[in-house]
């Protein structure tokens, strides 16, 4: 991929998010639309994760200022790891992959040919969304029949 294309794409996506903010815009296959806020599922992942760590630097604190033994120490330490561990289990199991995004910019294939790279052919779609519209992309372009080049007579 050339560093202009890259760019180009960088500068969609930021042109879709200052339009959509994050919130998915998918419809689903109900024909409602998905409406999931991306960026208030970030946050409180950001602040579930911040809160868990400043309990485990808290509780860390104090064993250390009561001279506890190193073990009681990796206990909390494992304990708080767990916790953080299902944080992020839970987010997988959703679909998304913890520190990474949680959108992406979906280009709208059934919008006329030309504006593939126009803010109006993308939507922000969640994760989930996303693989989901790919996948029926893919298998709409697995049915349709190959273009056949006619060979040149010998």
């Amino acid at each position: 991929m050339t560093r202009a294309l890259r760019r180009h794409q960088a500068a969609l996506r930021r042109a879709v998010f200052a339009r959509d903010h994050g919130v998915c815009g998918c419809r689903l296959p109900d024909g409602t639309i998905c409406g999931l806020d991306t960026e208030a599922l970030r946050s409180a992942y950001r602040v579930a994760k911040a809160h868990v760590f400043g309990a485990w630097r808290y509780e860390i604190t104090q064993a250390v200022m009561r001279y506890e033994p190193t073990a009681q120490c990796i206990a909390i330490s494992q304990r708080h790891k767990g916790q953080i561990k299902a944080i992020e289990d839970r987010l997988r199991w959703l679909g998304f992959e913890p520190g990474r995004s949680f959108w992406e910019c979906h280009h709208d294939p059934s919008v006329e040919e030309g504006t593939d790279g126009t803010v109006e052919s993308a939507t922000t779609a969640c994760i989930p969304c996303h693989r989901r519209l790919s996948a029926e992309h893919a298998a709409r372009r697995a049915r349709r029949p190959a273009k056949r080049v006619a060979r040149r007579a010998a």
